[in-house]
C-alpha cells in the first residue's frame, strides 16, 4: 500500500513513475536472528573473567581482590546494593540479622560506584556485623555493573562454577536452593 501511494505521488510530481524503498521499510529480526533467546536468560552468553582481566575491586580497609579471586568458590553470591536505595538498606539489614553462611557458598556485597566514606557513615549508623562488613568491596568503575548487565539494584546473581545460575531482586533460603539446588 505504501508503496503504490509512493508511485502515485511520484507520477504526479514529475509525470514518471517512481519506485522508491521507503526508509521505514527496514526488515524487523526474527526470534532465530537474535542472539539470545529471553527464556535462556542472558546470563548463558556470560563468562566469568579470565585470568587476563586486570579488574580489581577493594575492600573497605584498601585490600584488593582480583576477578579471578572473586569467583574462586564453586559457589558464589554477589549482592549489589547502594547506600542511598531503600530497598538496599532493607535486604542488607535482613541479610545481618542471619549473617548468610551457607555451606561453600561466599557472599559479597558489592558496591558500585560510591565513595569509602559514604559506605562506612552507613555501615555505622545500621550496624552491620563483621560478617557483612567483611566481604563489602567497592566496584568504583561499575564494571561488574555493566559485565552482568545489572540495571536495577538490589540485585542477587548467583555463580556455580563461574557461571551465572540465577538471579533475584530478594534473598531467603528457597531462592537459594533454587540457584543451586540442594547440594
Amino acid at each position: 500500500m505504501k508503496n503504490i501511494f509512493i508511485a502515485l505521488l511520484g507520477f504526479c510530481l514529475c509525470g514518471c513513475v517512481v519506485l522508491i524503498k521507503p526508509p521505514f521499510s527496514k526488515q524487523i529480526p526474527t526470534r532465530e536472528q537474535i542472539p539470545y533467546k529471553y527464556k535462556e536468560d542472558i546470563a548463558a552468553a556470560i563468562i566469568v573473567p579470565e585470568v587476563k582481566d586486570k579488574y580489581f575491586f577493594y575492600h573497605l580497609d584498601g585490600t584488593p581482590v582480583t576477578s579471578q579471586e572473586l569467583f574462586s568458590s564453586p559457589k558464589t553470591v554477589l549482592f549489589f546494593w547502594t547506600t542511598w536505595c531503600p530497598y538496599c538498606l532493607i535486604e542488607i539489614k535482613n541479610l545481618n540479622k542471619k549473617c548468610p553462611s551457607a555451606k561453600g557458598v561466599k557472599f559479597y556485597y558489592i558496591n558500585p560506584r560510591q565513595p569509602k566514606e559514604k559506605i562506612e557513615e552507613k555501615i555505622r549508623s545500621i550496624r552491620l556485623k563483621n560478617c557483612i562488613t567483611d566481604d563489602i568491596l567497592m566496584d568504583q568503575k561499575g564494571h561488574l555493573l555493566r559485565r552482568y548487565n545489572v540495571i536495577g539494584i538490589p540485585t542477587y546473581i548467583f555463580f556455580k562454577d563461574g557461571a551465572v545460575v540465577h538471579r533475584s531482586y530478594s534473598f531467603n533460603e528457597s531462592v537459594l536452593k533454587r540457584a543451586f539446588g540442594n547440594e
